[in-house]
């Protein structure tokens, strides 16, 4: 340990330059970061924040070097992308506390996309096969990040339980990896309308940013409701949420036969989902937290889900899954069944998240109690016209 010991009293906080765009507020990596706001403000820790363009490296650097980090006790990268400026930190100021969040295990997390790119079905398999070789290419970049970073950081703040046991100590001593879960922030907290009623609707929600992983899930629930009749499923609507990309008229086939609404992106996910009675996310692809899945939980209802994707599940959500098998239109039709039965208490689920992922945050920032502090505050962004670097 080099850096300064006892509690950071003020921490710069590293984000990306999409993070507070409006249309990303529902997007998951966006939830997560507002999770890490509320924590400060628990503690009394003085937040500044820097936007940095791309996540690239080198616009990072520039930034940090212009700055003074007077009084600065700790910096937390969101996303381990910055290699560079690490090595610049540990040498030229090796009493600040370095963090890395992970949202992902990046190297596992490009293969999938590769995969999904190519097993999408869209666009022709030239463009896929375009976008796969990109994702493959990324790869080598992005298990570098994770490696340099983990090797270089005081403390890795994991998303995801399975990856701070199986993954993020193959790149840094396990001790420096914390276990630190989403949880729904405070301010996303939806008190429905006392008029608020569940119906009967199998909801598979997508990302508020397309993706080829969110499309797969999609991809999968409507292939497997193809193979049933709708006597089979009678009772039961299914909807598809989420951003539709460059890619909307391609969603049209999947419409076609009127027993899937496709609706896009809606105003409001956690109200679309207190009306929906089970959440089907049918594919094992992509890491980190599916922040949806919890943001269901908490609205009441079921999850129906492949076993390899129950498995990677913190323990305060497996016992609202329903594991199925998604390559079986009968697993799906049980799975149905099944949520049609009350659903286990969600009353304390995001609250032991909450408490866990504040216990694993004392530890890399050395509180042990509450506080309050004033809002953050964000740094102006600053523009750099160099060429950025893969990945």
């Amino acid at each position: 340990m080099t850096y300064r010991p006892g509690p950071v009293r003020k921490v710069l906080h590293i984000l990306g330059d999409k993070s507070w765009r409006p249309q990303f507020k529902y997007l998951g990596s966006t939830k997560d970061i507002v999770g890490r706001r509320d924590y400060f403000a628990s503690r009394g820790i003085e937040c500044v924040e820097m936007q940095v363009k791309g996540r690239h490296d080198h616009i990072c650097l520039d930034m940090l070097q212009s700055m003074d980090l007077t009084g600065i006790d700790a910096i937390l990268m969101e996303h381990p992308r910055y290699p560079r400026t690490m090595r610049w930190l540990n040498e030229n100021h090796p009493g600040i506390r370095l963090m890395i969040r992970g949202h992902n295990a990046e190297a596992i997390h490009q293969l999938h996309t590769a995969y999904a790119f190519l097993a999408s079905g869209l666009s022709g398999f030239k463009w896929r096969f375009k976008r796969a070789k990109v994702s493959l290419n990324n790869l080598w970049d992005r298990f570098r990040f994770d490696l340099v970073c983990g090797h270089r950081a005081d403390f890795i703040l994991a998303i995801a339980d399975w990856e701070a046991r199986r993954y993020w100590p193959l790149m840094t001593r396990r001790e420096k990896v914390l276990g630190v879960p989403y949880f729904v922030p405070e301010s996303y907290e939806f008190t429905p309308p006392a008029d608020l009623a569940k119906v009967s609707r199998c909801l598979c929600a997508m990302s508020a940013d397309w993706t080829p992983l969110a499309h797969h899930a999609a991809k999968v629930m409507v292939e497997l409701l193809m193979k049933t009749t709708p006597e089979q499923t009678k009772g039961w609507k299914f909807a598809i949420t989420g951003d539709l990309g460059k890619h909307r008229d391609s969603y049209k086939p999947l419409k076609q036969s009127g027993r899937c609404d496709i609706t896009g992106n809606v105003e409001n996910p956690f109200e679309y989902m207190y009306r929906s009675r089970v959440m089907a996310h049918l594919s094992n692809l992509g890491m980190g937290f599916k922040t949806k899945l919890l943001d269901f939980v908490t609205c009441g209802g079921w999850l129906m889900v492949p076993k390899t994707l129950y498995e990677r599940q913190p323990k305060e959500i497996q016992p609202f899954c329903i594991v199925v098998d998604p390559l079986t239109p009968e697993s799906f039709l049980k799975g149905l069944k099944k949520a049609k039965q009350p659903w286990p208490d969600n009353s304390r689920v995001n609250d032991e998240l909450r408490e866990r992922a504040f216990r694993a945050l004392d530890i890399a920032f050395g509180h042990d109690g509450p506080a309050a502090v004033p809002a953050p505050r964000v740094l102006p962004e600053v523009q750099t016209p160099a060429p950025a670097p893969v990945g």
